[in-house]
């Protein structure tokens, strides 16, 4: 797995329901070893297909199922204008909050971090 300078800051939540089979969920979880081996060899062809799809992700990011039966995608689109996108879709007050961190060079590992707490799953 490549690993940027933000670490897994840029890992970003998704929900299993509409990105893989139903009939993968249910053992995912339950954390069946080897539901989650199948889920995740699925979700390593065809979850970023399905995300790109949707309009999600931008397709050349990395898909990732942990054992908790967690899904993540590492999102490497992390401009500015794209994280200000991510924090429009926030609520007035947290928009609010992340105005008032500082543009230096770090604003964007800043919002990384906040978003990772406050940006509900896609």
């Amino acid at each position: 797995m490549k690993t940027s300078r933000y670490g897994e800051l840029t890992f970003r939540r998704v929900r299993l329901e509409g990105r893989i089979p139903w009939s993968l969920i249910k053992g995912v979880r339950e954390r069946d070893p080897s539901s989650i081996s199948e889920a995740r060899e699925w979700a390593k062809k065809y979850t970023i297909l399905v995300l790109f799809t949707q309009g999600l992700v931008v397709g050349d990011e990395e898909v990732i199922l942990t054992d908790d039966g967690e899904l993540f995608v590492d999102v490497t689109d992390i401009r500015r204008r794209t994280l200000k996108k991510r924090v429009r879709a926030l609520p007035a007050e947290l928009q609010e909050v992340v105005a008032t961190f500082p543009l230096d060079e770090v604003w964007a590992k800043r919002v990384l971090g906040f978003l990772k707490i406050h940006e509900g799953p896609i």
